[in-house]
């Protein structure tokens, strides 16, 4: 006994992400096969479907019907050939929780009757997929204080047949603890690309989107792309992924040498430029030493004369690392709590400092090793610190 077969499988257009086939017998007419591809992107409306007869002449025409019973479609078939767009509306696909949405990985199926001596009808299921996209990003990008490097982020996505809405195209970045997600550039059509800057340790990104961001040893920079099709009802999220940041550091590449100094009531200045301490009075001096007696005692420094220090975004590991004392990337602004008046152990502050107002600034760091404060008596209370300023390298050899 002759078996008649129809082949009906599912397969993604040229260009499109994913790929299915699936293969089922099923009694058509007498040798005879026929296939249907079929696709649909979640920015799309429309969804394309195509059939193929192994015959030129088994049938003419193809009926269309959803999971309803309704007519939703024809496919007029020459030399065997034929295609049709359908309004995925009237498909009802549905997501993994029951809801009637044209969404990524949601799901339908379509029936199909050709026009043969002895119609018959079969299933062929439909899944919505991302519209194909492209994304080019460099694997990392080294940077220094001196120079300034742009980084270019490029992608292209392809709907089928929607027009993405004017100006819903957005491009995200996210720096792992220093900026959230947040939208740095506007894409203008499917395909675009925009172009972000790091100087002087600090990124900014498109003209407009965002202010500079003070960046630290280590940080990565992510991308989002966010695009939105009314037509379709539907919004989506590409991650185009993640751009290590290498920083290079010239200036200080052999490291700085470190001075340990105490401070208290009888020796409550320093200069660093001699350097040597101050006593009994801060004149001349860059730093000086603290005490608040008001309550509990308070230990605490403040910057003098041509000297400032600075806010940073959480290096605390700085002076832990003598080989990487890159300093003036961090020092973006002196810190709006200029006096450190209740320091610990461990503390770490940077500052920066010139011997005349018209000299350039030279960038350094401060540890606090330890805070002594013997009985609450200021006169005997002191700190151990530990220091390391630009022009003070260490000596090769």
């Amino acid at each position: 006994m002759k078996k008649n077969v129809l082949i009906i499988f599912a397969a993604l257009l040229v260009g499109m992400i994913g790929c299915k086939k699936e293969e089922s017998p099923y009694s058509f007419t007498e040798g005879a096969t026929l296939e249907v591809s079929s696709a649909i992107t979640s920015l799309d409306t429309l969804v394309y479907v195509s059939c193929e007869a192994k015959s030129a002449d088994l049938c003419s025409k193809v009926t269309v019907t959803n999971v309803d019973g309704d007519v939703v479609g024809e496919i007029q078939l020459q030399d065997g050939k034929g295609s049709t767009q359908i309004d995925g509306n009237k498909l009802h696909f549905t997501n993994a929780k029951g809801e009637e949405l044209i969404e990524t990985d949601a799901t339908t199926a379509i029936f199909l009757t050709a026009d043969t001596d002895n119609p018959s009808t079969y299933q062929h299921l439909i899944t919505v997929v991302d519209p194909g996209v492209e994304s080019k990003l460099p694997k990392a990008v080294e940077y220094n204080v001196n120079e300034t490097q742009e980084i270019e982020v490029s992608w292209s996505y392809k709907p089928l047949f929607a027009k993405v809405d004017d100006g819903s195209v957005m491009l995200f970045a996210q720096i792992p603890g220093i900026m959230g997600w947040t939208p740095v550039a506007t894409g203008k059509n499917n395909e675009d690309k925009t172009v972000c800057k790091i100087t002087g340790g600090n990124v900014e990104f498109e003209a407009g989107t965002t202010p500079p961001y003070a960046l630290d040893p280590g940080d990565k920079i992510m991308f989002l792309l966010v695009a939105n099709s009314s037509a379709a009802g539907s919004e989506i999220y590409l991650y185009l992924g993640a751009v290590p940041l290498v920083y290079v550091d010239e200036t200080f590449a052999e490291g700085l040498n470190e001075h340990k100094i105490k401070l208290s009531m009888d020796k409550n200045g320093y200069d660093f430029s001699i350097p040597d301490y101050k006593a009994d009075s801060i004149a001349g001096a860059d730093i000086a030493f603290t005490v608040d007696n008001s309550g509990n005692i308070k230990v605490g420094l403040k910057p003098v004369g041509n000297t400032e220090f600075l806010a940073y975004a959480g290096w605390s590991s700085l002076y832990s690392d003598s080989e990487h004392a890159s300093l003036e990337k961090h020092a973006y602004a002196p810190a709006a709590n200029a006096y450190q008046q209740d320091l610990s152990s461990g503390k770490v502050i940077l500052f920066r400092t010139k011997e005349d107002p018209a000299d350039e600034w030279k960038y350094g760091a401060i540890k606090v090793l330890s805070v002594d404060k013997p009985q609450g008596v200021d006169k005997d209370s002191y700190v151990e610190l530990l220091y390391k300023i630009e022009g003070d390298e260490k000596t090769k050899g």
